[in-house]
């Protein structure tokens, strides 16, 4: 077995052993639940529900959505969900109480039991719902009855079930049938109450745009009078056409000037030199002065054939003089007028285009200002239009939600009425029973689990080595009482008990833990009372005398000396008869009945104990009993309550802590451990008393 399967085991063993240990506490609290539960169940009014099927179709209520604006889209899980919340509303659940008169119903205004009579009698006391109030007694009414009533969505559908729960299951119908009814005729109403709510709404909206077109409608008219417009739109087209026009006549004019101008400045130049006025292409495409220019060529032409015969004064050479004269004149006086009608072109052009500009400039400040114009023309007509546009949808809704009234529709249907059920859905005694069976185990075992969760206290050998961590010499077993009465001598009563094997196997267990011969003295303690110190002490020095040693067992407990009734000894001489200087020691230990175990008892209980132990003279009467006695056991109280331990636990070589198993909790012990460990006593282990070994695996 690996050490993984080794440790669950264990760990199971453990729980199983918790189980065992408190097992009481799981039976009873079993039998506690499956009482109770039994009991509740078959004394519980027996519960009946009936239930009622709608079917909530989709609807787009039309009543005052503009196209999409305010339109209710149904598909959404909210919408369901709403509907839901109002089947379970006050509103519908007041409607449904007065309908079927629950009120004076027995189920749900019963009788005063008998004990609340009988206190307001005694009390004179008036608890009666008129001096309560109505109104909370409204309230208790319906909060009565919407516990009563479950609505369950079908899943993946539009189908709600309604149910109710009462203890009458003709009641359970009628109210499953009645709130499905009221919800329904709640929904036209609501239906019905919103188109005429929309119906009025309407109307005063109606009203209100129409006083707004009239105003809208004067306001246009008044400015168009003010700035006498008839038809801006037309206007305002001619006066741009106009525009385009005489933007094409100014750049043709600009064009025509700037041609004549150059011309023109061209004639300036030449006119300082005459002749060449005649190269410019406007003369020389003169038709006259062509038709002047060739006949003048050809007068020169027979002036110059003439010439070779006669002479200059001969009358033809001057008749054909006198021709090209005149010819010359009349050249001249064609290029002067040429240019004079030059210039005159020109200055008529620069007139044209600067009077065009001019009229340009008119035209564009008339349209500014038509333009200024139609901006305020534009809001005054888009607020006529959209007015107009807004009343023409209102009034033709006006109209539509007032036909809608007259034919108002539920989307919701009864699919199943409610019928009268047959058995109770509560309670379910055979399924509370087998719960409360498997509750009680389960809780009865937590229960368990948790006792021993609060319970810190050393119990197990477990306990011992992984808490307090010191080697465990041996487990007595719980011993019980005859007639009230301990026999903490066992290990000589009865020899051969399962309780003086233990104590030998304590006695072996100091054997072996004792190195050294020399190391006699043993102290005895533990943590708190009544945990068995004086009884294993006395045990173990029977079992160590059984053994062939020469004991001395030292009562040295000297607030609740015990060991002398133990053996039956006198006790008027003792140790502390001998730590006050009263005799030698060997005239104060006893025999016992026992071969080889010597009795010093406690003698009187001194007012000072933990002064005489932690004296001078005790150190020196342990060591003249190291060297009469191979084993000396010492008897002390509880090393918690008090110093006489720790003081002693000094002198001595070895001490030896006793636990009761079950009774000092871990944080005790460990007090005592630590404690002993100041005082630098040697601790050889521990002792578990009072073990019940029927709770365990250390029974042999």
């Amino acid at each position: 077995m690996s050490r993984l399967e080794e440790y669950k085991e264990t760990h199971l063993k453990e729980y199983l052993w918790i189980i065992k240990k408190r097992k009481w506490t799981l039976i009873t609290f079993f039998l506690i639940m499956v009482t109770m539960v039994t009991i509740g169940s078959f004394k519980m009014d027996p519960i009946y529900r009936a239930t009622t099927e709608l079917l909530i179709e989709k609807e787009n209520p039309n009543i005052l959505s503009f196209e999409q604006v305010m339109k209710l889209d149904t598909s959404t899980t909210d919408y369901y969900q709403t509907q839901y919340m109002i089947l379970k509303s006050r509103s519908l659940a007041k409607r449904v109480i007065s309908k079927l008169n629950l009120a004076e119903h027995p189920e749900f205004s019963p009788e005063e039991a008998p004990w609340l009579l009988w206190l307001k009698d005694t009390l004179k006391l008036d608890l009666s719902a008129d001096e309560i109030g109505a109104a909370e007694a409204e309230v208790g009414l319906v909060n009565e009855f919407l516990e009563r009533i479950i609505v369950t969505p079908v899943k993946n559908s539009r189908l709600v079930n309604v149910s109710a729960e009462t203890k009458d299951p003709v009641l359970a119908a009628e109210i499953a049938n009645a709130v499905a009814q009221g919800y329904i005729e709640q929904n036209m109403e609501t239906n019905l109450m919103a188109s005429k709510q929309a119906v009025e709404w309407l109307m005063d909206r109606i009203e209100g745009l129409r006083n707004k077109v009239e105003e809208s409608e004067l306001s246009l008219q008044k400015y168009k009078e003010q700035n006498h417009i008839i038809s801006l739109e037309k206007r305002q087209s001619i006066v741009l056409q106009k525009l385009s026009e005489l933007s094409s006549k100014v750049i043709e004019a600009k064009g025509n000037r700037i041609e004549l101008e150059t011309i023109y400045n061209q004639l300036l130049l030449l006119n300082k030199n005459p002749e060449m006025i005649e190269s410019m292409p406007a003369v020389i495409n003169n038709e006259l002065i062509m038709k002047v220019k060739t006949e003048y060529v050809e007068l020169q032409r027979d002036y110059s054939e003439i010439s070779k015969r006669y002479k200059a004064n001969h009358p033809k050479m001057v008749r054909l003089k006198s021709q090209l004269s005149l010819l010359e004149q009349k050249l001249a006086s064609e290029v002067n007028k040429i240019s004079n009608s030059m210039k005159i072109e020109y200055e008529v052009s620069k007139a044209r285009e600067s009077s065009l500009n001019d009229s340009l400039e008119d035209l564009k400040i008339e349209a500014l200002a038509m333009n200024q114009k139609g901006i305020k023309y534009g809001v005054l007509q888009r607020e006529k239009e959209s007015n107009q546009e807004i009343y023409n949808i209102l009034l033709k809704r006006l109209k539509e939600t007032d036909l809608n009234v007259g034919l108002i529709s539920s989307n919701i249907r009864i699919i199943d009425k409610a019928e009268i059920p047959i058995r109770p859905v509560r309670p379910d005694k055979k399924l509370n029973i087998l719960l409360s069976i498997v509750l009680g185990l389960l809780l009865g075992v937590g229960l368990s689990f948790f006792f021993e969760y609060l319970d810190n206290t050393v119990k197990t050998t477990d306990d011992v080595e992984r808490y307090i961590n010191l080697p465990l010499l041996g487990l007595i077993p719980a011993l019980k009482s005859k007639n009230g009465i301990v026999p903490e001598s066992i290990t000589n009563d009865a020899p051969k008990s399962t309780f003086s094997e233990a104590y030998r196997t304590v006695r072996t267990g100091i054997i072996f833990s004792s190195t050294d011969q020399n190391q006699r003295s043993l102290l005895i303690t533990s943590a708190e009372p009544k945990e068995g110190k004086t009884m294993t002490a006395c045990n173990l020095a029977i079992s160590l005398a059984q053994a062939g040693n020469r004991v001395l067992l030292v009562d040295a407990d000297m607030r609740k000396p015990k060991i002398h009734k133990v053996f039956g000894l006198d006790n008027s001489v003792g140790l502390s008869s001998l730590l006050i200087g009263q005799g030698e020691y060997k005239q104060a230990i006893q025999q016992s009945k026992i071969a080889g175990l010597m009795i010093l008892p406690c003698g009187h209980i001194p007012p000072n104990p933990s002064e005489l132990l932690g004296s001078e003279l005790m150190k020196k009467l342990l060591a003249e009993f190291e060297g009469d006695f191979d084993r000396i056991i010492i008897d002390s109280p509880p090393t918690i309550a008090v110093t006489d331990s720790t003081i002693l636990s000094n002198m001595t070589h070895q001490s030896l802590l006793v636990v009761s198993s079950g009774r000092a909790s871990r944080d005790v012990v460990l007090r005592c451990k630590q404690i002993l460990a100041d005082k630098q006593a040697k601790l050889l282990g521990v002792v578990l008393n009072n073990f019940d070994v029927k709770h365990g695996d250390y029974y042999y």
